[in-house]
């Protein structure tokens, strides 16, 4: 009795592959090349209201390196379709209303500011780059970042 070619082997083997694809995404950022994203999972959203009414974050990275803010920042560079900056996006969020008059804290959208992505040699998303109150990039990090890491980093710049 002859047997019959399995076909289910190979398709299981596309969807180990697939998720784990997808794992190294969450864990390591997302790649972008030379300004272009390389994988969209999801179309980018149009800005807020609230989002358009706050000062441009190409204007506060300018005072950030000017340190004529007097207060240490973090800049967290990504974008709507990254699953890693999707997770940091509540994270940010909170830390900008934890950290309010203490730290800086400023979203760059990779899509809408290429130019400054490409200035801050960003090639892959989410990126979380510190500075002190003068302005110097002091620390710079890749992919997922936890809150409480970026607390440790807060505490290296001199804030409670």
């Amino acid at each position: 009795m002859s047997r019959k070619p399995r076909i289910m082997a190979p398709v299981a083997l596309a969807a180990v592959v697939a998720a784990g694809m997808i794992m190294m995404l969450a864990v390591t950022g997302c790649k972008q090349n030379a300004g272009q994203t390389v994988a969209t999972t999801e179309t980018t959203r149009s800005r807020t209201a609230s989002e358009n009414a706050e000062a441009a974050p190409d204007e506060k990275l300018k005072a950030i390196v000017a340190g004529s803010n007097k207060l240490p920042a973090m800049v967290e560079f990504g974008a709507d379709w990254c699953p890693p900056c999707r997770q940091m996006k509540p994270i940010v969020e909170s830390l900008k209303k934890e950290y309010d008059g203490k730290v800086d804290i400023v979203y760059i959208d990779t899509d809408q500011y290429k130019d400054i992505a490409r200035d801050y040699k960003i090639s892959a998303i989410p990126v979380q780059l510190f500075f002190d109150t003068d302005g110097n990039q002091v620390f710079r990090h890749v992919g997922f970042f936890p809150e409480e890491k970026i607390k440790l980093q807060f505490s290296d710049l001199g804030v409670d």
